[in-house]
């Protein structure tokens, strides 16, 4: 897989600020401008290509290893498991 480079991590307010933005987005239609995936603990990688699994996800993201921080014991959210 082609890596297109890195990613810009914004902070909170940044994210909120671009929210409506993203509530406005057609619900059954649209553009992925950008594949980004984590395959380590602080590591992103932009992806020019990539593959999905129903079972797995994005092949290489380590997001079913990781856990979540949204759940109160840091487990990875069940219903995307």
């Amino acid at each position: 897989m082609e890596h297109l480079g890195t990613v810009k991590h914004l902070d909170t307010a940044a994210l909120q600020a671009g929210l409506g933005h993203v509530r406005e987005s057609p619900p059954d239609h649209g553009t992925v401008e950008m594949i980004v995936r984590r395959p380590a603990v602080d590591e992103r990688e932009v992806l020019a290509m990539a593959t999905l699994d129903a079972d797995v996800g994005l092949a290489g993201d380590t997001w079913q290893v990781r856990g979540s921080s949204r759940t109160p014991d840091g487990r990875r959210i069940p219903a995307c498991s």
